[in-house]
């Protein structure tokens, strides 16, 4: 994303925090847009179109109209999680394929969105071999997850040629020491029921709701499956539960994008 940024800011020749000012809206657009788009292909086109209206009236909707690496990521993870489901659904592997390119994507952009992408792929292919006895999924999650292998072998021969000293650095003193990069939190900032449902919003909690009892009627593999991304993120909100520290707000945006989908059916 900082790369993107300051390539957008050498080319356009304009103030970096003006350029912020520009994509502001454009993250936000192509998020809803994104979102959108999955719902079209999950439940048709008005659902396509109530999900991205479901999508803004959330109150957590303010998240994706800062500029910054998280919405980008967003982009790509909703058309993510579907092209997995695609190639599960249709037995076509290119999709998969398309789907790890997207989560290399998402991989260099920001963590969060890169652990709750493989948190939900890792999910759909544990629902597939236990409830639909479909061993041919392994052959789908491991090319996914290749996509991944492949790029930390790019980037490491990269390593390797132009500053091989960066990975003895690396090896002897860790990764926070060499690159000032740390990834564990030290404390959990948790949520009530109430405040879940006031940062859904309550139109968007309504439609959801409406739409689970359509999806609980209709019982499609595509419902199990949306309801499946809910749910493994709730409890991912809550990981506090068993010793893991979270900030459940932060992960309310990755809840929103199903339950507008859910919402639009």
């Amino acid at each position: 994303f900082h790369f993107l940024f300051a390539v957008l800011g050498k080319i356009l020749n304009i103030d970096y925090m003006l350029l912020a000012r520009i994509i502001q809206p454009i993250l936000a657009f192509s998020v809803v847009l994104s979102v959108t788009y999955v719902a079209k292909r999950f439940y048709g086109n008005i659902a396509g179109i109530c999900a991205g209206f479901l999508m803004i009236s959330s109150t957590i909707i303010y998240r994706i109209m800062l500029p910054v690496p998280e919405n980008l990521a967003l982009i790509f993870l909703p058309i993510a999680v579907y092209l997995y489901y695609y190639s599960i659904k249709e037995k076509k592997i290119k999709y998969v394929f398309i789907s790890g390119i997207l989560m290399v994507l998402i991989a260099a952009t920001h963590q969060a969105a890169f652990l709750c992408l493989i948190i939900i792929i890792t999910t759909f292919t544990i629902v597939e071999l236990l409830i639909y006895r479909d061993k041919d999924v392994l052959k789908n999650y491991g090319l996914f997850l290749l996509s991944l292998s492949v790029m930390v072998f790019i980037v490491l021969i990269v390593i390797l040629i132009l500053k091989p000293i960066l990975i003895q650095n690396i090896i002897n003193q860790g990764v926070t020491a060499t690159l000032g990069f740390e990834t564990s939190l030290k404390y959990n900032q948790t949520l009530s029921f109430v405040k879940y449902i006031r940062n859904f919003g309550l139109l968007l909690t309504i439609f959801s709701v409406i739409g689970a009892i359509f999806a609980i009627k209709t019982k499609q593999k595509k419902d199990i499956y949306i309801f499946t991304w809910i749910i493994i993120l709730l409890l991912l909100s809550k990981a506090y539960w068993i010793g893991i520290n979270v900030i459940s707000a932060r992960v309310l945006i990755y809840i929103v994008i199903p339950l507008s989908i859910l919402g639009g059916f």
